[in-house]
């Protein structure tokens, strides 16, 4: 459910720092193509100047906000934007009521998904990279099979495996699958396992 916070004064309309008013989170249904309010914030900055207590009342404000990292207001200047940007906000102007600008924003912030996850998978090489010691070669299982979901265990590294054409490899990976042993065994595969702090598995083949 994607949600999105907004400033509103007391007419219902976006607000600007320098008005007192509320801070809304609409959610979206995606079920019942709907939205509803799940939160209200009481919000001001105009009792303080200092930049201190400017930052501590919209650090409280985000606080409550929850997992929701979408803001929107009239204006978002000053200490509000800085440490709403520090905090990893997606920051929209609109002027008006939110159902005059809601369904755009949430349009553009599933395009913005869409182009992170997109960015991510083009970082990530859904097959072994080769290290600074040649014939070593490296692969982080649990990232590729997150950021491929069409993809496999198997058809990551089977081909690479059958190939023959290293001498080590390191693989990172969430579990162990199943089909490691019997085919590290059937190739004559040397192989070792060890649990890391962050219960994900190391497995170093050697060929």
């Amino acid at each position: 459910m994607k949600s999105i916070s907004i400033f509103l004064n007391k007419e219902g309309n976006t607000a600007a720092p320098n008005e007192e008013g509320i801070v809304k989170v609409y959610a979206y249904n995606d079920t019942s193509n709907s939205w509803s309010i799940t939160n209200e914030i009481d919000f001001s900055l105009l009792k303080t100047t200092s930049i201190i207590g400017l930052r501590s009342t919209i650090s409280e404000m985000i606080a409550q906000l929850g997992d929701c990292k979408v803001f929107v207001a009239k204006e978002v200047v000053g200490q509000l934007f800085s440490v709403l940007e520090a905090n990893g906000f997606n920051i929209y102007e609109a002027e008006g009521k939110p159902e005059q600008f809601l369904e755009s924003i949430l349009a553009s912030e599933i395009e913005e998904s869409k182009r992170a996850l997109n960015a991510n998978q083009q970082t990530i090489t859904p097959y072994p990279i080769e290290t600074e010691t040649k014939g070593n070669y490296f692969i982080d299982l649990k990232e590729v099979l997150s950021s491929y979901p069409d993809l496999s265990s198997k058809k990551v590294l089977l081909p690479f495996l059958s190939n023959r054409n290293f001498k080590a490899l390191e693989i990172i990976c969430g579990h162990i699958p199943k089909w490691f042993d019997n085919e590290f065994k059937l190739q004559g595969f040397q192989y070792d396992i060890s649990k890391l702090e962050d219960n994900t598995y190391k497995v170093v083949i050697s060929a």
